[in-house]
């Protein structure tokens, strides 16, 4: 029983801690869960994706790519909140978005190209909702500096 289902797949999230714990800033770059599973295994298993895009996606980037994901994920959120109270009709787009968002603590589904440029997609038909607008126009000494920062 341990060898299916979600016994496994919580092995895969302890194993993927333990990367991300070994290379916390940076992660160990692209494909690092495919590469460095074995090493971590405490469970002899073959998968190639850790069924937890979050944790495969620490792995690979470490905090610093962690904390960019949850910015946007959290301003998602704030839109949302605002979309809601304005009685927004792209309440349902921002439903779609965090339900896949949702979905992939438990699948690897953002790790598929497929599934990433639908949900960039939903993000781009919730950025011309004009009533929720969250950022407004920055001064241009602030850009600059947000890209000398993530540069």
């Amino acid at each position: 029983m341990e060898t299916r289902g979600a016994y496994s797949r919580i092995y895969f999230s302890k194993d993927g801690l333990k990367i991300i714990k070994d290379y916390p800033i940076t992660g160990a770059g692209g494909g690092a869960w495919k590469n460095l599973y074995r090493q971590y295994q405490s469970m002899p298993y073959n998968s190639t994706e850790v069924h937890n895009f979050y944790i495969q996606y620490g792995a690979e980037v470490g905090i610093i790519g962690l904390a960019i994901l949850i910015g946007l994920i959290v301003l998602m959120i704030l839109s949302m909140i605002k979309s809601i109270r304005a009685d927004s009709s792209y309440l349902y787009v921002y439903l779609a978005v965090m339900l896949l968002l949702l979905h992939s603590t438990i699948d690897f589904n953002l790790s598929l190209a497929a599934v990433g440029y639908i949900l960039w997609l939903l993000i781009g038909i919730i950025s011309s909702d004009r009533n929720t607008l969250l950022i407004q126009k920055l001064p241009q000494k602030y850009i600059g500096f947000s890209l000398l920062v993530l540069s």
